[in-house]
This record gives structure tokens, sequence and C-alpha cells, in this order.
């Protein structure tokens, strides 16, 4: 198995990819730095996808790196299968296995990945402003992460963010955390619910200015998607 490793993964990744249509197939991705300190910012994605449309990441490795896996608005139609992605991440809570977001009319699709003990979030579909639209979730296992610094929280999953995400699937997936960590298995899955429908051009029923039926698994999910 050929071996990609890293000496400065904290602003660099170490495979970044922006061509397309390309199979990435069986490598090791890690890195030779064993400092884990704060860095209070986040840090690269070990394989950072910025553009490009097509590519494919089967049964990689990405263990000991910054971030995991980085798929950005930029890259389209997207397949990551089979992936191990472990202990990944800085004292931060900013540093996830995966780090994704997508923009319609593409697609990314995410499936028989193992995440786990990366510093904050297993799978991090989110964005501030950046949308997370067309998201295949299926078959995954994410457990223990958020657990690998006793300074950091984070959950195995989240879709969410700024933007509602738009026609995700999260389906048969694996999630575990240990009885009395932080985010215990109760608060590790949140569903919201929130229709956002305008008709294009009416500047009089504009999105703030709709009525329309809500719904959160908790009030703090529902004051979220209101």
């Amino acid at each position: 198995r050929a071996i990609i490793s890293n000496p400065r993964p904290t602003n660099r990744p170490a495979l970044s990819v922006s061509g397309s249509y390309t199979s990435y197939w069986g490598l090791e991705l890690t890195s030779s730095d064993s400092n884990r300190g704060p860095t209070g910012y986040a840090s690269s994605a070990a394989v950072d996808t910025s553009a490009g449309t097509g590519n494919k990441f089967v049964n990689l490795i990405i263990h000991d790196n910054g971030s995991g896996l980085g798929q950005w608005v930029g890259a389209g139609d997207t397949e990551s299968y089979g992936n191990i992605i472990y202990y990944n991440g800085y004292d931060n809570a900013r540093d996830h296995g995966m780090y994704i977001q997508n923009a319609q009319p593409t697609a990314k699709v995410f499936k028989d990945n193992i995440v786990f003990n990366n510093a904050s979030n297993g799978g991090h579909f989110y964005g501030d402003e950046g949308p997370i639209d067309n998201l295949t979730i299926t078959g995954n296992v994410f457990f223990a992460n958020g657990e690998l610094f006793p300074t950091t929280q984070g959950s195995n999953v989240l879709v969410g963010g700024s933007l509602q995400s738009q026609n995700p699937l999260v389906r048969d997936n694996y999630l575990y955390r240990k009885p009395g960590q932080p985010y215990s298995p109760s608060y590790d899955f949140y569903l919201g619910y929130s229709p956002e429908r305008i008709n294009p051009g009416d500047r009089e029923h504009t999105i703030d200015k709709i009525t329309k039926v809500v719904s959160g698994q908790t009030p703090e999910v529902l004051d979220r998607v209101a």
C-alpha cells in the first residue's frame, strides 16, 4: 500500500484534488507530526477536494492528520466508499473526520465508511454559508468522535448549517458513544424540519414572511429551524 505522510498537517493537505474523473484507491494518508496541541484554527483536510467532478475515494486509510476528508462546493458528484478515518484533529473543536459541503445540482455519496475517534465531529456536513445539498449518507459507522481529547466535544454526525440541507438521504448508519461521555447517545442525532418554499419574483411573500409548519426533536432544534 502506498503511504503519503504529511509533515505539516495543520496548514496543507497530504493530497490536494482539483481534477476530474479520477479514482483514488487504497492509499494511506497520515502525518509524521506528533504534536497535537491547541492550534486555535481549523486544520487542512488530509484529502482536500476543492474542484473537479466525478472523483471517487475508495478504501483509503486516513489517520493522524489535521482533519480527514474535505470536499467543498467546487467539487461535484464525488463518491466516497469504504474509507477508514480515525485519530484526525488537533486540540480544538474545528477538526473533523469528514468536512463536507455540496451545491445543487451535483451530488455527493458517502457509503460504508468507518469514522471514529476524531477530534470533533465524525461527519461534519455543514456550512456557515456554504450549501449542503444532495448528500447521500448510507451504511456508515460513526463512533467515539469528539473523544480524542478531554477538552473537545463533538457529535458523530452533524447535517445542518446556516442554510437548510436540500434533498439529504441519511439511512442505515450505525452510531455509538460510550455512556457518560459528552454528547451522550440520546443527544447524538437530532432531527428538524423546515420547508423553504418561495415564489420566484414575489417580493411581497418573501421567505421570512411565509407562514409555515416546522418541527424539531427538541426545543433547541425547534428554535434553530423556526
